[in-house]
């Protein structure tokens, strides 16, 4: 899956496995965000020795770079998909064949406030929309 990436579409792969290998829910649901794709890769080492933000963000070009290995790798792996992403809101890459994946997405990307919407309330949805 990492030939012929970049830095960032590598670093987006590893976000991909870590989901599936990491699920405890037993669901394999791909879920990223490209707001937690700048932090992950561009945040000073320092910043994650300690936890601590100390006033740091991500500049515009390093957001604007995200968000096109996000393009370039779904153009790469037809298997996922992207929504959200118009004007300041979160750019959200998931797989396309998961439906809870997709729903999950979809709610995130539909809700305009910063709190996301948890995968247990997702999975709750898919149900009722399945009765």
């Amino acid at each position: 899956m990492s030939r012929g990436l970049g830095k960032i579409e590598r670093a987006i792969a590893a976000a991909i496995a870590a989901n599936l290998d990491i699920d405890r829910f037993g669901l394999g649901t791909v879920f990223i965000t490209s707001d937690a794709l700048v932090w992950e890769i561009y945040q000073p080492e320092e910043e994650r020795r300690y936890y601590t933000v100390n006033g740091w963000k991500p500049s515009l070009a390093q957001r604007k770079a995200v968000t096109r290995a996000m393009h370039s790798f779904v153009r790469k792996h037809q298997q996922y998909s992207l929504t959200g992403g118009q004007g300041r809101r979160e750019l959200y890459l998931y797989d396309a064949a998961d439906p809870l994946s997709a729903t999950w997405a979809k709610l995130n990307a539909e809700r305009r406030q910063r709190n996301p919407i948890c995968l247990q309330d997702a999975k709750a949805f898919l149900e009722r929309a399945a009765v």
